[in-house]
């Protein structure tokens, strides 16, 4: 998730929540590691709450509970980019673009070579179309990942990209995009 190779499942963010809950327990809390252990607990527990990477709904409710463990596990390490990055995917859930895209900006500032929060900056800003900003930050997100190794946000950027040239009927630099996505994953069926 953090290096964005791979989305995860709900599942995924829950087995990790409950071997870090198993384990949290036996360790000092005066070890060095706790407070960052118990916020990221915290992250996984809210993660486990949610399932941002489908398209299935949950309760508004959910995606609270999720924010107060977010705040939480903030407070404990204000500095862990990757909660600013799920703040800012919940936000978008409930429909707060502002405080999503300043959670994504929040993200990108304490990790500046992460291609995640800019992706979802410009897939945000895709969606209120605001095509400009999102090419903006799409380039941005290809230009830290110039080599291409982030698979998922890379493939998904220039994925998005291709939409974005064909609504403005760029049909050109909308198959170039969808080529560079398809080299990327030959297996993947949408740019095709």
């Amino acid at each position: 998730y953090l290096e964005g190779k791979k989305f995860l499942r709900k599942e995924d963010f829950a087995l990790a929540d409950k071997k870090l809950r198993t384990a949290l327990p036996q360790m000092d809390r005066q070890h060095p590691l706790f407070t960052s252990l118990r916020a990221q607990e915290l992250f996984l527990r809210a993660a486990s709450l949610t399932d941002l990477f489908s398209d299935s709904i949950l309760f508004s409710s959910d995606y609270r509970n999720a924010l107060v463990l977010l705040d939480s596990a903030r407070q404990l390490l204000p500095e862990a980019a990757y909660i600013y990055q799920m703040r800012g995917e919940l936000y978008i859930k409930l429909e707060d673009f502002d405080k999503g895209i300043e959670s994504f900006q929040l993200a990108y500032t304490l990790s500046p070579k992460w291609i995640y929060p800019v992706y979802t900056m410009a897939g945000t800003y895709y969606d209120k179309k605001n095509y400009q900003k999102a090419i903006k930050y799409l380039e941005l997100a290809l230009t830290l990942d110039s080599t291409m190794h982030t698979l998922e946000c890379t493939k998904c950027s220039f994925e998005l990209l291709s939409d974005i040239y064909s609504e403005q009927k760029k049909y050109n630099k909308a198959l170039e995009a969808s080529n560079n996505a398809m080299a990327l994953d030959t297996d993947w069926v949408q740019p095709y």
